[in-house]
């Protein structure tokens, strides 16, 4: 049992948060005051009344609202619409690595482009230099973990026709064995 100052109400020790800092192990306030101070000074910051987090979920126009921003903004970082039309038209609609069509949902096309030309590393803008084409989110990623060494996917792609073939052999002679003799 502790006893918080704020509220002045004697409560379990399950009711604070803890704090390897004091010498009980936990916080002062109780978890309510502290909570209750975070919502107030939050509120007076904003002026504004702050809803309980639990009971506001994302509504699907917000979703909307925020992935439409988010492609604004990557479009604007990468040369605007004008330069996604063109660069789609020039790639007939195909991703520059796979050759397979785009999808039409634009938050699931990159723009790939070398992160070593424009100053700034990641999440930056990029030139009209550094900008290699328009791929899908996943050749993306993929072009990316392998560190844009395409040996590398050469290798990866040899070795593993190389292993699916034995699995299936294998899974093939496991079959063989399990067939009742006639």
């Amino acid at each position: 049992m502790k006893r918080c100052p704020k509220c002045e109400q004697t409560k379990q020790l399950s009711e604070f948060h803890v704090d390897r800092s004091k010498l009980d192990g936990h916080k002062s306030w109780c978890k309510a005051c502290l909570n209750g101070q975070d919502r107030e000074g939050y509120a007076d910051k904003k002026g504004e009344p702050v809803r309980p987090y639990a009971l506001d979920p994302a509504t699907p126009e917000a979703v909307e609202r925020k992935r439409a921003k988010q492609q604004r903004r990557t479009r604007k970082n990468h040369g605007g619409s004008d330069v996604w039309a063109r660069m789609f038209a020039e790639q007939d609609g195909l991703c520059y690595l796979c050759r397979q069509p785009l999808p039409e949902d634009a938050s699931l096309i990159h723009v790939d482009h070398d992160h070593d030309c424009c100053p700034g590393g990641r999440n930056t803008r990029s030139c009209h230099l550094c900008r290699r084409g328009l791929t899908h989110v996943a050749c993306n990623q993929v072009w990316g973990l392998a560190r844009e060494n395409p040996e590398l996917l050469r290798a990866i792609a040899s070795n593993g026709e190389r292993v699916k073939g034995e699995t299936k052999q294998r899974m093939a002679a496991r079959l063989k064995l399990d067939e009742p003799a006639a």
